[in-house]
């Protein structure tokens, strides 16, 4: 072979090495710029949505509603009764609370009784609640003895009265304390305020205290009390001196009066007496004798002897009620025998009359002892 057959061979097959070197490169530089499938979709939890963003604040748990109050109704003993006192409170200035119950959004009046129905006098008037509930509080009196009741008008109904009373009494300022006490037929009265002693060591020391005022049906007056063993106490009825008795061994007393208390406001005193003739202790009641009372109309009574010195009875004590046209000089000169005895009559009532020139149709009066013919004599003008 020659020289330049060989270079040719060569040649060509350098051409051949170029262009597969060639190719190869061309075929990577396309296999590199190719386009790259898409990453694969990577599956999101619907908790993974908000993974990134901030946590809230916790808000502090929401209290649960509060339940609606039950309305509390009165006993179904108690409706046939209604309306009726619960509460009954007076302060010394006179302004009185009077709480109680009625039928539910009845109207209620509280009245001050005259001698009937058509001379009550109107001393509140409220609407009880839709429970029955009612409350005044606005009520103000003036000192003197009171006959209160309740009178409730439930909504398209007549009215109705209450079966209870409640007898006030409010003394002048500066004689006394205020005494309140409830009365209903057939039920012992029940004290709702009473003097208190002046300090604590006089209420643990004191022991005079009124049990029981009851009117009762055929049998007149019936005081039941407890003071001292062997305490003497000296009873007065609207400061008229009634009785005297001594206390049983265990302290227990009582009172009967049998006829003559005319239906009106009354109270009812005590006095424990020590050795020197002093009073020691004193309690005091309100009472309120009924219009139908058997003990103002009573001529029947039956009569009982004291058991003991602690147990007092009184067949009938005088008592009357002022009518139109009274003066207390025409009263002494009527059931005393003589005009100039007013000013006993006076100051046996003086808790009620303020003025022995004015007294009241409708007051209920004490009257004192008529005076023996002598004194009657002497007291006559010459």
């Amino acid at each position: 072979m020659s020289d330049d057959q060989g270079l040719g061979q060569r040649a060509v097959i350098f051409v051949l090495l170029l262009g597969v070197a060639l190719a190869a490169y061309v075929g990577l530089q396309l296999w590199q710029r190719r386009p790259l499938p898409p990453p694969p979709e990577k599956e999101v939890r619907p908790e993974d949505q908000f993974a990134d963003l901030p946590k809230p604040i916790p808000l502090p748990p929401v209290p649960p509603a509060p339940a609606r109050p039950a309305i509390l109704m009165p006993p179904p003993d108690t409706q046939a009764s209604l309306p009726q006192f619960d509460i009954v409170r007076i302060e010394a200035s006179g302004t009185m609370l009077v709480a109680g119950r009625a039928k539910p959004e009845a109207e209620v009046v509280l009245l001050n009784q005259g001698e009937d129905r058509e001379q009550d006098k109107e001393l509140a008037r409220v609407t009880a609640d839709a429970a029955g509930f009612f409350v005044m509080d606005a009520v103000t009196l003036q000192p003197g003895v009171y006959a209160l009741s309740l009178r409730m008008t439930p909504k398209e109904q007549m009215p109705q009265n209450s079966p209870q009373n409640v007898a006030v009494f409010l003394p002048e300022p500066g004689r006394g304390e205020a005494m309140i006490a409830l009365a209903e037929a057939g039920k012992p009265t029940q004290v709702l305020q009473a003097p208190k002693p002046p300090n604590e060591a006089a209420a643990a020391s004191q022991r005079l205290a009124f049990k029981t005022v009851d009117v009762e049906a055929g049998q007149g007056l019936f005081v039941a009390g407890q003071a001292a063993p062997d305490a003497v106490l000296q009873l007065y009825l609207n400061e008229i001196l009634l009785t005297q008795v001594t206390a049983a061994k265990d302290g227990a007393w009582s009172l009967r009066v049998g006829r003559g208390l005319e239906a009106g406001s009354y109270r009812l005193r005590a006095d424990a007496m020590d050795e020197k003739g002093n009073v020691g202790e004193r309690a005091e009641i309100p009472f309120e004798v009924p219009a139908s009372s058997p003990v103002a109309a009573a001529s029947d009574m039956r009569r009982e002897e004291p058991a003991s010195s602690s147990a007092a009875v009184i067949e009938k004590i005088d008592t009357m009620r002022v009518e139109e046209g009274d003066t207390l000089w025409r009263i002494s000169m009527k059931r005393l025998g003589s005009g100039f005895h007013y000013m006993q009559i006076y100051s046996a009532n003086s808790a009620q009359i303020r003025d022995p020139q004015k007294i009241y149709p409708g007051q209920i009066l004490i009257l004192p002892p008529a005076p023996p013919q002598e004194e009657q004599k002497q007291a006559a003008p010459r």
